[in-house]
């Protein structure tokens, strides 16, 4: 028999958080390298479109309850304004 695992609210929303951190930084730093003109190898490429997936889930929403789509315009500002910030130092 397999032993269940219950989660606690906090627990689970740590997890949920934990989640969403790593998709984040991980779409950030695919999304950095496109910025920077770095053509995404095959591996990274299918990454970043299964990141992008997973921002405009049902899954996501139901989650987070927040809009994907505008988290990663919100990461791909932030990450514009680095750039330009660094060009002009």
């Amino acid at each position: 028999m397999t032993k269940r695992i219950h989660l606690t609210d906090e627990t689970a929303e740590r997890l949920i958080e934990a989640i969403v951190v790593r998709a984040a930084n991980d779409y950030r730093g695919l999304f950095r390298q496109r910025l920077y003109g770095r053509e995404l190898i095959n591996e990274e490429e299918n990454e970043f479109d299964k990141l992008e997936e997973f921002f405009e889930s049902k899954w996501f929403t139901a989650l987070t309850n927040m809009d994907g789509s505008y988290i990663m315009l919100k990461l791909e500002k932030e990450e514009r304004e680095k750039k330009r910030e660094k060009l002009n130092t």
